[in-house]
């Protein structure tokens, strides 16, 4: 249930993506952003798929979910100096 992520560069975050009903596909996962913050599968279990965000720089990026014609998003800002 988290809505944004807000952390300094050279940290990680680990975020669960629950996927209810449809295919049983795995969801994609991007960052419109990756020079700002990554994200990576991590595992899955009984919950959902697990994805960890790593913060690169200062700025802002989405991470966006996308499953079954689904989309979710998560705003992350990175603070710490210009952007």
């Amino acid at each position: 249930d988290t809505k944004s992520y807000t952390n300094g560069p050279g940290n990680s975050y680990r975020f669960l993506a629950k996927v209810r009903g449809g295919s049983g596909a795995a969801p994609t996962v991007t960052s419109s952003d990756t020079g700002v913050a990554t994200v990576s599968y991590a595992s899955k279990d009984s919950r959902g798929y697990l994805y960890d965000i790593k913060t690169v720089k200062p700025g802002s990026a989405t991470i966006t979910v996308s499953v079954d014609g689904k989309t979710a998003t998560l705003p992350v800002t990175v603070t710490g100096g210009n952007n």
